[in-house]
């Protein structure tokens, strides 16, 4: 038998007194028998320490020989499944001597060379990944981060930790690997085959993107869209993507109410249609609301502020009568009292009666007072839809927008989103959808109005 034979078969000797002292040492703390803590940490560490040799003996050997006899195959098989099992009971003791530290791998960070030492840093907890292709970017750089890159654990280790760090179809893909130190580069690139692909990534993302609900015009809502369209467009960035395409553009703002892209196309008209420039704005516009928002908060109340951002919930005055839409200025009149109206009634019915007996010749009626028509664009004497002042469908409607008026009643005290006026148009006979002095059969089509009306 050659020298270096000889010696790994001592070594898988030695390894073998370790493996059955340790296997003891398993069953009494899993019986929850009392041990000597010092003797146990010694016996696991002469294991590693054994473990470690055979594998360094073996690797040389194999470097140096490239034809085996059989003496070195039985010897080197022996030695191989003798490491495994070793591996799988330093894992189980790591488990049972340590239970308040295992699987929670994380420690305080070591002290930077000129950093203070004066307090711990928090700990850590492992990132969890259910399967969602979405979130595999975020996960991944984390557990990177936290274990794949520490030098100071074994692969055997890291492995343990992502098992316990993946959950439902994650889990699935990885399931049924042996916990050893070559199962775990395996299960990390059957994750990264299923869920890490940047095409599979980038093709999710734009779908995200397609399908975040269009916002109501409240600030939590405007909010909520603006940030995952953010998300989105972020790791789409980080990825390589170019974000700063026409369709891309216009599938953002279609996540947006009529009222935010009307805004949005007045700023733009200055400032460039790019998509970094929509993004700014966008961030511009709905930071400006919860700005008034939270003034309004402040001064209002909570239990009085209206959910809907409109110009109702901001200008309005606590305790302030409104006046009536019909009658800019005045207010609405108390009704009688209603037994006083009725008795005011049979008295003029009588005197009424009483006066025809006697005079059979019928007073003229008074001359009605003719109402004074005033155009909300010209504030001119005619109708609304008759203003030749304002003549076009989008200056009227910038009109309307600049003084947060209903597209359809015309009122101040909603937005069209929420109009229940549903009188048909005069001119279209469609019910409810517009004031009949913004209806789009009275006005020629033009580019510039047809690009607006579409995309609004």
């Amino acid at each position: 038998m050659d020298a270096s034979v000889r010696r790994i078969q001592k070594l898988v000797e030695h390894l073998q007194e370790c493996v059955s002292s340790c296997a003891t040492l398993k069953e009494a703390l899993a019986d929850s028998s009392q041990v000597d803590s010092v003797q146990s940490q010694i016996k696991v560490q002469k294991l590693r320490n054994s473990n470690d040799r055979v594998v360094r003996e073996v690797k040389e050997f194999l470097t140096s020989n490239e034809e085996l006899g059989d003496e070195a195959k039985n010897v080197l098989d022996e030695a191989n499944n003798l490491q495994i099992t070793a591996e799988d009971l330093l894992v189980e003791l790591d488990i049972y001597m340590k239970p308040k530290e295992s699987p929670s791998l994380i420690q305080p960070a070591p002290a930077l060379p000129h950093a203070s030492s004066g307090g711990n840093l928090p700990k850590l907890q492992l990132p969890v990944f259910n399967g969602d292709i979405l979130k595999w970017t975020e996960f991944w750089d984390r557990f990177t981060s936290v274990v794949d890159r520490r030098t100071d654990i074994l692969e055997v280790d890291k492995l343990a930790y992502l098992v316990g760090s993946v959950e439902e179809d994650a889990k699935q893909a990885i399931e049924g690997l042996e916990l050893t130190n070559a199962n775990y580069k395996l299960a990390v690139q059957k994750l990264k085959d299923r869920f890490g692909k940047p095409n599979l990534i980038i093709d999710a993302h734009y779908a995200a993107l397609n399908r975040i609900p269009v916002a109501v015009n409240t600030t939590t809502d405007l909010r909520r869209a603006l940030d995952t369209v953010e998300r989105h467009m972020r790791t789409l960035e980080t990825l390589g993507e170019d974000i700063n395409h026409n369709q891309l553009r216009t599938t953002v703002m279609e996540k947006f109410p009529q009222e935010i892209i009307y805004e949005l196309r007045m700023d733009m008209e200055s400032s460039g249609h790019s998509v970094k420039t929509l993004r700014e704005t966008l961030e511009k516009i709905v930071s400006a609301r919860e700005t008034s928002f939270a003034m309004t908060q402040a001064k209002v109340g909570s239990s009085q502020l209206i959910e809907s951002f409109t110009t109702e919930s901001l200008l309005t005055t606590v305790g302030k009568p409104r006046p009536s839409s019909g009658n800019k200025g005045q207010f609405r009149r108390k009704p009688d009292n209603p037994r006083k109206s009725s008795l005011g009634r049979v008295k003029s019915s009588t005197y009424a009666l009483s006066n025809k007996r006697r005079d059979r010749q019928p007073s003229p009626r008074p001359a009605s007072k003719k109402r004074k028509l005033e155009c909300i664009y010209c504030k001119g004497d005619h109708y609304n839809d008759a203003c030749k002042e304002v003549s076009t469908i989008d200056a009227r409607k910038r009109i309307l927008l600049k003084e947060r008026l209903c597209f359809v009643c015309l009122r101040s005290d909603h937005l069209s989103d929420k109009c229940t006026y549903k009188r048909r148009c005069y001119h279209c006979n469609v019910n409810g959808d517009h004031n009949r002095s913004i209806c789009p059969s009275q006005f020629k089509p033009s580019k510039t109005s047809s690009s607006t009306l579409a995309t609004a």
